[in-house]
């Protein structure tokens, strides 16, 4: 019974989070109930801000204990994975060793949607180059396609709205953690990624993900993820070094948050399906899983 009244709050922000007009604009999002009744909130993103995902309104952190991130440089840290997978040693090479002069075209213009409004001619130079002649493993992120301008992603938008209500901000790994597994990947799967994104196919890519992502339909992100990997041999490898080995290690963590109850967890949408999903492993000892919508805007207001 001690979730009894700390979660009564928690419940009564979730009971108004049920749509009752069809037009309203709402985010997916799992209810997660403890055997002993402790609620908390489980969200998958897509870690990029673009319109035509809705941002979930800071009520949904007002009554929180916490905010929970995979892994977050600001986040208070946690102690480094014993363990984890060897890295991949061959020889690591670079976006600008393997692009053409189109691709490298596209790279340079993502780079530069990524910065902030105000950096200078010499900022963009810098961050270009590195991206270019940095190992691919570092650097394949650059590529991602360019958010709204002015949209948040769902990440970045929550967690300005916890700092502002003094919501603490956790993780469920430290940023040396995903790191490591990153690391034990081949630059195979980096450089198929990478041209992907770069070309128009990324753009479509993207826009099929976040229909998904609104619906809720986790595992048809996960399906259309795999189907986009140039072999299955390449995403087995893949879902089991970024999604099946870091979910394993985050349940002891993810456990404790949700046994303390109120937690509002942010997680890539990947996780969230599959047998190793992190649905699936926390029904698996008991926890009670119920898929909601939370009320949400289309653009952003003031946290």
């Amino acid at each position: 019974m001690r979730h009894s009244l700390t979660s009564l709050g928690f419940l009564l922000v979730f009971a108004v989070m049920t749509p009752i007009h069809a037009q309203r604009v709402d985010y997916p999002a799992l209810q997660i109930t403890t055997p002993d009744g402790g609620t908390s909130l489980l969200l998958g993103t897509m870690h990029q801000g673009d319109d035509r995902v809705p941002l979930p309104l800071p009520v949904v952190v007002e009554q929180a204990l916490r905010l929970v991130v995979a892994s977050d440089l600001l986040a208070r840290p946690l102690p480094p994975r014993a363990g984890g997978p060897p890295p991949d040693l061959s020889p690591q090479i670079s976006l600008g060793s393997i692009l053409d002069e189109g691709e490298k075209a596209t790279l340079r213009t993502r780079v530069q949607c990524h910065l902030p409004q105000n950096s200078t001619p010499s900022d963009i130079e810098v961050v270009t180059s590195f991206a270019l002649s940095g190992p691919i493993r570092v650097t394949a992120d650059f590529a991602a396609l360019c958010p709204t301008p002015g949209q948040p992603s769902v990440e970045s938008w929550l967690k300005k709205a916890a700092a502002a209500r003094g919501v603490p901000l956790d993780s469920l790994e430290g940023t040396q953690d995903s790191s490591m597994q990153r690391a034990a990947l081949p630059d195979r799967i980096f450089i198929s990624n990478v041209r992907r994104i770069l070309s128009s196919q990324g753009s479509d890519l993207f826009a099929r993900l976040t229909t998904f992502l609104n619906t809720g339909d986790y595992e048809g992100i996960c399906g259309l993820v795999r189907e986009n990997f140039a072999s299955s041999a390449d995403w087995d490898l893949f879902e089991q070094r970024l999604v099946s080995e870091r979910n394993a290690h985050w349940m002891p963590v993810l456990e404790r948050y949700l046994e303390e109850g109120q937690a509002v967890i942010m997680v890539g949408a990947s996780h969230l399906c599959g047998e190793n999903g992190l649905p699936a492993l926390l029904s698996k000892k008991g926890y009670q899983i119920e898929s909601i919508r939370i009320p949400a805007v289309g653009r952003p207001p003031t946290p």
